[in-house]
């Protein structure tokens, strides 16, 4: 209590967050906290309620910098494997790597993208909505059983994201096949019509595809992140201590919000406000390929089993987001989110005739 209090009488000091006046008394003050929360949960658990308290965003982000693991993919060093555990204060948390598509909203502007003719040229070569790139495998709109055309959902260039994101093999992602998603957006709840189609090089056009309605929605264009994601914190597999359970809710909100705080794409504030209190279900990421699967596993479970013929233990997540993915994070526990998910052996053969996709 002492040093919390300590560093709330030096952020109350009025200088600059990063100034070395400011820095250089309250470094050492966040070290030796820093050193109590390894060794006392209780300290931890104190640091938590004066987080979710304090005024100060100064001190909010002292002490979230202290409690949040860097979850992003580290670079590895020669043929050094991923490792699949990272701590938090002490707690070892499990971890499997994916991909987050947060927003590129720096290298061309809302201006711009209106009449972006070519958006796999640039940087990423990955969008949200607008039109896909027309390509060699398919002759026509794709239509969904109702007879209705399916809405185009993203295009996503994993050849380059490999290049820019280290362990990427190790999500059992494609990696040098371009991903393309289409599904029917009227299904609010339960399957859905979808299609997805997996280009290999020499497979595309060089012009946009037509929608047969016409298309006035502006692409969103895609940074992928790689970043380590964790099991929800009702997974049976991770057998908490009831001790550690509120700091993994905490842990588990902070791990979907990481990816687009810090996005280097982004014009917005590096930090962002913590909920009011931790519960992981207010909290709704943007979309993500691959990782631990966030929804419920009653949404799932018996859909794999009945559409899929495997059982659930034998799927990878393909694709979940928001129906109208944002361009961050956002606190709305009634974001309906798009879930596609594939059967672990036809993932690692590249075939992608025969997916699950849930609106939930």
């Amino acid at each position: 209590m002492e040093l919390l209090d300590e560093l709330e009488r030096l952020a109350g000091l009025g200088l600059p967050e990063w100034a070395p006046e400011l820095t250089d008394q309250a470094d050492p003050v966040i070290a030796e906290l820093a050193a109590a929360m390894t060794r006392d949960r209780a300290v931890r658990d104190e640091v938590i309620a004066r987080l979710l308290r304090t005024r100060s965003p100064i001190v909010k982000d002292w002490l979230r910098c202290e409690l949040s693991p860097d979850l992003f993919l580290p670079i590895p060093e020669g043929d050094e494997e991923f490792e699949p555990v990272v701590d938090a204060v002490g707690l070892r948390l499990p971890t499997t790597p994916a991909v987050f598509l947060a927003e590129d909203s720096i290298s061309v502007s809302p201006k711009e993208l209106r009449t972006l003719a070519e958006p796999w040229k640039r940087w990423t070569g990955s969008w949200f909505f607008g039109r896909p790139q027309a390509s060699t495998t398919l002759s026509a709109w794709p239509i969904g059983s109702r007879g209705q055309a399916l809405d185009f959902l993203c295009q996503v260039n994993m050849r380059r994201a490999r290049h820019e994101i280290p362990y990427l093999g190790a999500t059992g992602l494609p990696g040098k096949l371009c991903l393309q998603i289409y599904v029917d957006l009227d299904i609010a709840v339960g399957p859905m019509d979808h299609l997805v189609l997996a280009l290999a090089r020499g497979e595309h056009a060089d012009h946009l595809m037509e929608p047969p309605a016409g298309c006035d929605v502006p692409p969103m264009l895609i940074n992928p992140i790689g970043v380590r994601t964790i099991p929800r914190p009702d997974d049976p597999q991770l057998d908490l201590n009831p001790a550690d359970e509120d700091f993994y809710r905490f842990l588990y909100w902070h791990a979907d919000e990481e990816p687009y705080a810090n996005n280097l794409w982004s014009m917005k504030s590096k930090h962002s406000r913590w909920p009011a209190e931790p519960c992981y279900r207010r909290f709704v990421p943007m979309a993500r390929l691959g990782g631990f699967i966030p929804a419920d596993p009653e949404i799932w479970r018996e859909p794999v089993r009945q559409a899929l013929g495997c059982e659930p233990a034998d799927v990878v997540l393909l694709y979940d987001g928001p129906v109208d993915p944002e361009p961050r994070a956002i606190d709305d526990p009634e974001h309906n989110r798009i879930m596609i998910l594939v059967e672990r052996s036809r993932l690692a053969a590249r075939d992608f005739t025969r997916t699950l996709a849930l609106a939930y």
